[in-house]
């Protein structure tokens, strides 16, 4: 039969409109592949592999590879380092403040040596002296506990700063681990078409 020319016409600009969503679908990919990467650490030239099996939302094989992921991702992620970092340090200032609480034990030596020509019955060329000084205050109005109780609660928020961005982590994985799905199952009802 014969096909008019308004058919065919729409026809191409079906196949027309079909490849530009593979490329769309590709480029979005890319872009998707190039986040995960990001975000787990990986390396930039790292490749994908299909599954052997149709995998579903419960199945382990899947959730070990997302754990994966993610725990590559606390590693390599520059701002859960750097909480972590801020944390060492509050917990260190933490430790740090028991030697309020202790007392300052100084040493303290002279020791003095003078010439004079010409020398005098009772003059002193040398002389030394030593001191040992042990303080402790008795009274502050408080200011050592309020500085250690200052230093625990940047401690505490330190800690759930890091939990926070932890979970965050977490979160974006999954968020990128889904959108790279998604996104290759687009790509490939694209290609079926």
């Amino acid at each position: 039969g014969q096909v008019t020319r308004a058919v065919v016409l729409r026809a191409e600009a079906e196949h027309a409109g079909g490849e530009a969503s593979l490329t769309t679908a590709e480029n979005s990919l890319s872009v998707l592949k190039q986040r995960l990467g990001i975000q787990a650490g990986l390396p930039p030239d790292f490749s994908l592999q299909e599954p052997t099996t149709s995998l579903s939302e419960n199945n382990p094989l899947e959730s070990m590879a997302e754990e994966v992921l993610e725990a590559r991702a606390m590693k390599n992620r520059p701002d859960l380092m750097r909480s972590i970092a801020e944390e060492k340090v509050a917990r260190e200032r933490v430790r740090f403040t028991v030697g309020d609480f202790l007392p300052s034990l100084a040493l303290e030596g002279i020791y003095y040596w003078r010439g004079q020509d010409p020398e005098s019955t009772f003059f002193i060329d040398e002389s030394w002296s030593m001191a040992v000084r042990l303080d402790y205050p008795l009274f502050d109005g408080g200011l050592r506990r309020a500085n250690r109780q200052q230093k625990q609660s940047s401690l505490r928020e330190a800690q759930l700063a890091q939990k926070q961005l932890e979970k965050e982590v977490g979160v974006d994985v999954h968020n990128a681990l889904l959108n790279l799905r998604a996104s290759g199952s687009i790509l490939q009802s694209l290609n079926k078409q």
